[in-house]
């Protein structure tokens, strides 16, 4: 296999967060990802990372790493979420909302109308925006793009059971805006088909089609 091929298969591995068990739909778009790279297709490749820090759960720093990125932000924070219940996350949140950071959070619908544990109303209070996926059946990426140069992504959900009780892992590439661009155009997709959080929040998922 060419060196070139070997980077576009590794790069779709990247680009769909790493997945080993993707759900049918994403695992649909991964394999076609990766039967074009390994015939030579174009495929779009984002420059290497200047570094990167890994780390696992439980009890093996994967909290700590992205409250470091988060911690990290001058500009920006874009964060999306699965299960949002994690306080030492929310508070990196927003102390960096405090320091003059545009903080914005895009969550599942389902999690928050039906996990009590969410910090999403500790959020809204302190001036963090929120919107919420209603388009979705599942808003299932867990990521956050820092200052539009560097991101977190992994199945690390941010919640303490993830922390201590789930086998999970977290990938920090620092200053690779190539990547982090991609990752920013996934983001600013779901968050204008969301919808602004208010307390309380309960309400069924939008009833329409899905783009194709």
């Amino acid at each position: 296999m060419a060196s070139s091929r070997i980077v576009a298969f590794f790069y779709c591995l990247l680009s769909f967060g790493l997945l080993l068990a993707p759900e049918p739909a994403v695992g649909a778009s991964l394999s076609q990802c990766l039967i074009e790279a390994l015939q030579g297709s174009k495929v779009e490749q984002a420059a290497r990372p200047t570094s990167s820090e890994v780390a696992f759960s439980p009890n093996g720093d994967a909290t700590t790493l992205v409250t470091k990125l988060i911690g990290s932000a001058k500009k920006t924070v874009r964060m999306a979420a699965y299960s949002l219940t994690s306080r030492p996350i929310a508070q990196a949140l927003i102390n960096a909302k405090e320091k003059g950071v545009d903080v914005r959070v895009l969550v599942d619908h389902g999690q928050i109308q039906s996990n009590s544990h969410s910090v999403v109303n500790r959020l809204q209070e302190n001036h963090v925006t929120v919107r919420v996926d209603i388009t979705h059946t599942l808003q299932h990426n867990k990521y956050i793009i820092v200052d539009e140069e560097s991101l977190e992504t992994g199945s690390f959900n941010y919640s303490a059971a993830a922390e201590y009780k789930n086998a999970e892992n977290v990938l920090v590439l620092w200053q690779s805006p190539d990547l982090a661009a991609r990752y920013i155009k996934n983001w600013e997709t779901l968050w204008a088909k969301a919808e602004p959080y208010k307390e309380p929040y309960n309400k069924k998922l939008r009833e329409e089609p899905l783009d194709p």
